[in-house]
């Protein structure tokens, strides 16, 4: 600011004096009349100089007060306020855009201090910001949030700089508000924050239909290979049908002869070894049909557990762990000991030559319905989780993302067939449950499998000892495979039935309908070229409805024991067949009509 300005008053008196000193000389002096006129002539010019002077004097007085005025609108209307504050922080001078900025009146702002007038928040920031303009003596900058005593918040930025005023020091600085500014950082921290929340949604959400399509691609894939593994297993059980059948009869035939006895019992071992291996096969691929019942988990894995001991090595310890409330679940036995065994052998393998723990136990947990361990394919509601833990050398994400895979393997050749674990995913898939598993290298695995609960109390099951029942009725056996048709022919007749035996349906359904009575039973296969069993069986019944009726198959689609029963046939039975299972249906059957 101006702080002073020119006196026009003074000015006029000074030029007073002089033309009154002037004056008083000239009267005193005695000129002559020339010199008189000389120093009026001298007169009249100081006074023309004089009033030159007095005018350029009046012309410089209003530059500064225009000068003045330009400078006073200037800063008092300054799109930014400035402010004048004492080293205590005191407000020394301010202009308009400043005080409008604190919202009050600049007269009465005046001496007070300045950190009154803003946030709470902000005055902590204010004293450092001063701290630092007076230590360092270099201009400093700081963000503060001014209030009004009406509440209305602004936020500014302040930019100081300290001064000497002589006897004391000062501090000049520029408030600009960016209020709008803030607010609109704010919006557009807002907006991000809601485009990373929506980012991480659209993410969550990619994630779990990849996880959707990878579980259903596996799904698919295993349901493609368990297609292919069933239609092998069908062609291979005729064959280990016949080599059974044939091993077992030539057994009996050469009870004389040890040697040839003994090596028949090796081919007969090594038979049985193929047919569990065509079993695990349809199992896995579903095919393979039980006599599911409410089945209490508890007692079994205790019995299967006592096997498991025999069979592992003494380095590992087997701890059970069994904290279900309610096991009951629809399944049968063999389904669970499987899956119980399988696991467990899997489990000692990754802990073989090493001190180790099996840990197995039963749990009971409840799936919500957006549960993230459920498949597609798996129902929301109460289960049952069996848990097979080991301490082994665990697996990596490739190994695991193939665990379940028919025929793959990480056991050196002749160590394993790859078809264990296959197995377990094919009997709990079949059961409506799911199985996962969680491993690291060297930190063990954990595989976790997830059956249903059922409402019904489980039965135990009744154990009896069999024998191979012989009979004099007469047969009718039908299979389009010349190798069974022969087996079952010569195994019947041992065990003293009569038996016609044929490898065409249509013929057989001929040689039925010709002399209905002649036949007691009609025993045959489910696949065949011209005629299936159940078809043959709907022809036969036309013919004699009381007829008896044992349908075989190694496999079959459109066929099960509930559906053979309600089509009226008395039994189903699961080839290959071994002569003491046939011996003992077909007895029961003849028993039971003979009773009736």
């Amino acid at each position: 600011m101006v702080k002073g300005k020119a006196n026009p008053g003074r000015t006029i008196t000074l030029r007073d004096h002089a033309e009154k000193s002037l004056f008083e000389k000239l009267q005193n002096e005695t000129p002559p009349r020339d010199d008189h006129n000389q120093l009026l002539h001298e007169r009249q010019e100081h006074q023309i100089e004089l009033e030159m002077q007095n005018q350029e004097l009046q012309r410089a007085q209003r530059d500064i007060e225009r000068s003045r005025t330009k400078y006073s609108n200037l800063y008092d209307f300054a799109p930014v306020g400035y402010l004048t504050l004492t080293s205590r922080g005191l407000i020394s001078e301010l202009n308009l855009t400043a005080a409008q900025l604190l919202g009050i009146n600049r007269v009465t702002v005046l001496h007070k201090p300045f950190s009154l007038f803003m946030t709470k928040e902000s005055r902590d920031i204010f004293h450092s910001h001063k701290f630092l303009v007076l230590r360092t003596g270099t201009r400093q900058t700081c963000e503060l949030t001014l209030k009004t005593k009406d509440g209305i918040s602004t936020d500014v930025h302040m930019e100081s700089i300290a001064v000497d005023m002589g006897d004391t020091e000062a501090i000049l600085s520029v408030l600009i508000d960016i209020t709008e500014r803030k607010r609109a950082e704010e919006a557009l921290t807002e907006q991000t924050e809601e485009l990373m929340r929506t980012r991480d949604s659209l993410q969550t959400e990619i994630d779990e239909r990849k996880r959707v399509e990878e579980s259903l691609r596996q799904s698919q894939k295993m349901e493609a290979i368990g297609t292919l593994a069933g239609g092998i297993a069908h062609d291979f059980n005729n064959i280990l049908a016949a080599i059974l059948g044939f091993t077992e009869m030539a057994v009996d035939d050469v009870q004389d002869r040890p040697l040839v006895e003994k090596n028949l019992m090796n081919v007969l071992k090594s038979a049985t070894r193929a047919k569990d291996l065509v079993r695990q096969i349809l199992t896995f691929s579903r095919k393979t049909n039980y006599a599911r019942s409410a089945l209490s988990l508890t007692p079994l894995v205790k019995e299967t557990v006592q096997f498991l001991r025999a069979s592992i090595p003494s380095t590992i310890e087997i701890k059970l762990v069994l904290r279900a409330g309610s096991d009951t679940i629809l399944a049968a036995p063999g389904e669970v000991q499987q899956i119980l065994m399988n696991l467990a052998t899997n489990a000692s393998f990754a802990m073989q030559d090493t001190i180790g723990t099996l840990e197995i136990g039963l749990d009971d947990i409840d799936f919500e319905p957006d549960s993230p361990v459920l498949g597609p394919d798996v129902m929301p509601g109460e289960y049952i989780q069996l848990v097979v833990k080991d301490t082994g050398i665990g697996m990596s994400p490739e190994v695991m993302r193939r665990v379940f895979e028919p025929f793959f393997t990480t056991r050196d050749v002749g160590k394993g067939t790859g078809m264990g674990l296959a197995v377990v995913y094919g009997i709990v898939k079949s059961l409506q449950g799911t199985i996962t598993v969680e491993s690291e290298p060297g930190a063990g695995s954990s595989f976790r499998v997830f059956l249903p609960k059922v409402k019904t109390e489980a039965k135990e099951e009744q154990m009896h000892v069999a024998h191979v029942p012989r009979g004099t009725e007469s047969i009718l056996f039908v299979d389009d495979e010349e190798m069974l048709v022969e087996w079952g022919q010569a195994t019947l007749e041992r065990l003293g039935y009569s038996v016609v035996a044929m490898t065409d349906s249509r013929s057989a359904l001929k040689t039925f309908s010709s002399d209905p009575s002649r036949f007691d039973i009609v025993i045959t296969d489910q696949t065949m070229p011209s005629m299936t069993g159940v078809q043959l069986c709907k022809e036969l019944f036309k013919v004699r409805p009381d007829i008896s009726i044992i349908l075989c198959t190694g496999h079959s689609e459109t066929v099960s024991p509930e559906t053979a029963k309600d089509a009226g046939i008395k039994q189903f039975l699961g080839k290959p067949l071994a002569k003491q299972e046939l011996a003992e249906a077909v007895r029961k059957i003849l028993d039971e009509k003979d009773s009736a």
